[in-house]
This record gives structure tokens, sequence and C-alpha cells, in this order.
């Protein structure tokens, strides 16, 4: 009750603080563009269908497996879940699954990195924004990253690649296949010790067009936190808090940091 009386309160905290998903006011051509060439963006992309077709297959989808769990407040734990079930709680939502597309499809910023594919609607969504470069996505149940795979197969999405395991185990051997991290999506344990810690493995291999994108950053007060840092770290130039996501960039034509949060 308390988490969900402090979500309610950031939330409208949020609304009250936030400026209008219009441009209205906003004096950065870089955070002006953003808002007109992609929040306000409701353009239905064919790219779209397949991976919301995949998501009506797995929310209609009843098979049962045994679920490792290795996210927030977990201690390895196994239950018996159902795909259909798994997919309700894990599925980013669509409309910001969409928005994830529309980022990478205009900044094409090179090689992704995914840290939670769950079932891998978003990772379609990464993927076909930019099908030139490749997706490197972490996932550490073993049955949810093998159905995934098998989908980017049937997809022909050759270069995406699903890397089995712990992040804490995984990320650096990942990080060291790329020159550069072109946009990370962060998704899959939030707690504030790991997020800061995959922070700050991510810092040297961003750079000046790299976008990191945390996603719940008010999951928690612990997250909350984990966000506040991430905002005010010193290589960190802009910060776009649109609640349920919040967005860096280490462009250096902000000569200032400005940090903004935008109703979406």
């Amino acid at each position: 009750m308390r988490e969900a009386i402090r979500l309610a309160w950031n939330y409208l905290d949020h609304r009250w603080q936030s400026a209008n998903a219009d441009g209205h006011g906003v004096h950065s051509p870089f955070l002006f563009s953003f808002i007109t060439d992609i929040l306000r963006d409701d353009h239905q992309y064919p790219e779209y269908r397949l991976p919301e077709q995949f998501r009506r297959e797995l929310l209609a989808d009843h098979t049962a497996f045994d679920r490792l769990d290795l996210g927030a407040g977990s201690r390895k734990k196994r239950d018996q879940v159902t795909i259909r079930s798994m997919a309700q709680r894990s599925l980013q939502p669509e409309k910001w699954a969409q928005l994830l597309y529309r980022i990478i499809r205009q900044y094409r910023p090179g090689p992704v990195l995914e840290l939670g594919t769950s079932f891998g609607v978003t990772t379609q969504y990464l993927a076909l924004a930019d099908p030139t470069q490749p997706v490197y996505t972490l996932e550490g149940d073993p049955f949810i990253a093998a159905h995934a795979a098998n989908q980017f197969i049937k997809c022909g999405l050759h270069l995406v690649e699903v890397i089995v395991g712990d992040f804490d185990d995984r990320l650096g051997e990942t990080l060291s296949k790329m020159d550069a991290v072109g946009l990370a999506l962060i998704d899959g344990n939030h707690r504030k010790e790991p997020t800061l810690r995959y922070f700050e493995q991510l810092l040297p291999r961003v750079n000046n067009d790299s976008i990191l994108i945390f996603d719940d950053v008010y999951w928690s007060a612990s997250m909350q936190s984990a966000w506040a840092m991430i905002r005010s770290h010193p290589q960190v130039r802009c910060s776009i808090d649109l609640f349920r996501m919040g967005i860096v960039l280490f462009r250096s034509e902000f000569h200032e940091p400005l940090h903004i949060r935008l109703r979406y």
C-alpha cells in the first residue's frame, strides 16, 4: 500500500511539474525536435505489425513453464507460470515499445543493447528500427530466451543476438563485443545498486550520440534514487523524464546540463 501511494504521488507530481509534449516553451532545438518528431509522431509504421502480431500470439498462449526469476528482489526463484501470464506482466506496452522504435529510427545511434529481453516483442521493435545494426539482448530465463530467439529467426532478424544469463555475469563480455553503445535499454533488474552498476559499466562505451534509456524509473523508491543519481552524473548532458522511462543523453551541444520532465 505504501509503495502504491508513493507511486501515485510521484505520478501526480510529475504531471504537475512536467511540460506538455507539444514543444511549447522548449528552447533546445534537439528537444523541440524530439517532442515534435518523435513523441508526437502518431504514424502507424508498417514495422509495428510484426511485433504486435507476436504480442497477440503470446497473450493467447497458455503453455506452462518453470520460470527462473533473476529480477528485482529475487533469489533465483522458480515458479510455474504460463506464457500468457508472463507476457501480461513483462511485455512493454505498445505505446512505449513504439516510442523506442521511433527514437532509433530518427537518430540511428548505432549498436543496440537491451537488458531484459522478455519474449522479445520490444527487441523486435529495436531491431526493425535500424536493420543494419546489431542488437544484443540479455535474458536470464533460458526458456524465455529460447522462445524469443526462435521468433527472431522466424522473422529474419539475424542481427539479434540473445545472451542468456544473469546480467552481472554476462554484461561485461557483451560490452566487449561493442565498440560503442548506440542505444541501451535497461529493463530487467529494478533495484538501485544493480542499475547504477550497469550504468557505470556502460559509461566507457558511450559517445556523443549514445542514448541510455532506463525503464520504470519510479517503480520503487530505490529506482527513483538511482534515477536521480544517474541524472546528476557529470557525463550526462541532458535527461528526459517521461515518468515511465528516463532517457539520458551525452550530446555536447548541451553546454550546460539540462533536465526536463515531459508528459507522454
